[in-house]
C-alpha cells in the first residue's frame, strides 16, 4: 500500500524498487553485487525519486540487517546460470536445491522484519528436461521458514510462467508471514 515499504533483496538494477516507488511504496533494495546497487541508485536519482524514499545496501540477504518494518517482499532473484541445453533431471535438481537454499535463508533472515500478515513475491526456476519440468520443493520452503502459500483470488498455489521452448522458466510464489 502507498506509504509502507517494501524490500528486494535482490533488486539489480532497481525495476521491482522503481514500479513500486511510482506507486508511492517506500523502498529498500539489497545487492550482493555493488555494481547491481550503483546501477539501481543511479537509476533512481534518474527517475527524480525523493531518498528519504529508498534505501539500497550492497549486502548478502542472508545476513543483512534491516532495522525497519517491512510491509512486504517482492524479488526475482537470478534464477541461475544460463542453460544452452536441457540438462538431466539430477542436474536439474541440483539447481533447484541450490535455489532453495538461498531462499530459505533470505527469506529467515528478513521475516522478523515483516508485519504480520505481510506478502512475499518471489520466482523461483522451473528447469526443462529432456522428459519433465523440475521446480523448487515448495513444501519444504513452507516448512523451513513458517510462512504459507498466499491465496491469490481462487488460487492457492505457484504461478508457473514458462514457454514450451524455454530451458529455464519461472515460478510465480506468492506467500504470507
Amino acid at each position: 500500500q502507498e506509504g509502507e515499504t517494501l524490500i528486494d533483496p535482490f533488486c539489480g538494477i532497481g525495476v521491482v524498487l522503481q514500479e513500486a516507488l511510482l506507486n508511492g511504496i517506500k523502498v529498500v533494495g539489497v545487492d550482493i553485487n555493488q555494481e547491481a546497487i550503483n546501477g539501481a541508485r543511479k537509476n533512481l536519482e534518474f527517475m527524480k525519486f525523493q531518498t528519504k524514499d529508498w534505501k539500497l545496501l550492497n549486502a548478502d540477504s542472508k545476513e543483512v540487517v534491516i532495522n525497519e518494518k517491512i510491509s512486504g517482499i517482492a524479488s526475482e532473484p537470478d534464477l541461475g546460470e544460463i542453460l544452452k541445453k536441457k540438462p538431466n533431471k539430477n542436474e536439474a535438481e541440483k539447481i533447484t536445491e541450490s535455489f532453495e537454499l538461498l531462499i530459505i535463508a533470505v527469506l529467515n533472515n528478513l521475516k522478523k522484519n515483516l508485519e504480520s500478515g505481510s506478502r512475499i513475491v518471489i520466482t523461483t526456476p522451473i528447469i526443462s528436461t529432456s522428459k519433465e519440468r523440475v521446480q523448487c520443493n515448495i513444501k519444504n520452503i513452507l516448512e523451513k521458514t513458517g510462512l504459507k502459500l498466499a491465496k491469490i483470488g481462487e488460487y492457492q498455489e505457484m504461478i508457473l510462467e514458462f514457454r514450451q521452448d524455454q530451458i529455464v522458466g519461472r515460478g510465480i510464489l506468492v506467500l504470507e508471514k
